[in-house]
């Protein structure tokens, strides 16, 4: 019957008694813990979606300042984005709202100069007409 059960062993492989399971030490293991930078703020529902909330409005006042003053809109979108980034929260809203709120301001500055040059180009035709 001994035999036996050494063939059946041997066929399949099963030799426990060959290589005995080796007891290993545990190691000890310590835990560290995260300590949170004290002037971030922690991360709580509300704080999220307050910041969600910003986010999207600097992105609307961004769409917005490239139809309709632009001076009001666009530094209203910066604002509102610069207050996500420093919070730590960053998402396509809030780099939409600042991307737009430069556009819009740099819009600006180009509607101003061509103003400039039209209204200047206006005088000059009606200076030299007289």
């Amino acid at each position: 019957m001994d035999n036996m059960n050494n063939n059946y062993n041997n066929q399949n492989g099963y030799q426990q008694d060959k290589y005995p399971q080796q007891n290993y030490p545990q190691g000890t293991y310590q835990q560290t813990y995260y300590q949170q930078d004290m002037y971030q703020q922690p991360y709580n529902q509300g704080n999220l979606q307050e910041l969600d909330n910003k986010a999207t409005m600097a992105m609307v006042f961004g769409i917005i300042g490239i139809f309709f003053a632009g001076i009001v809109f666009g530094i209203l979108a910066l604002v509102n984005a610069n207050a996500c980034k420093k919070a730590g929260f960053s998402n396509g809203k809030v780099t939409a709202g600042f991307v737009l709120g430069i556009i819009d301001l740099a819009a600006l500055v180009v509607y101003t100069m061509l103003a400039f040059v039209v209204f200047g180009s206006v005088i000059m035709a009606a200076a030299g007409s007289m």
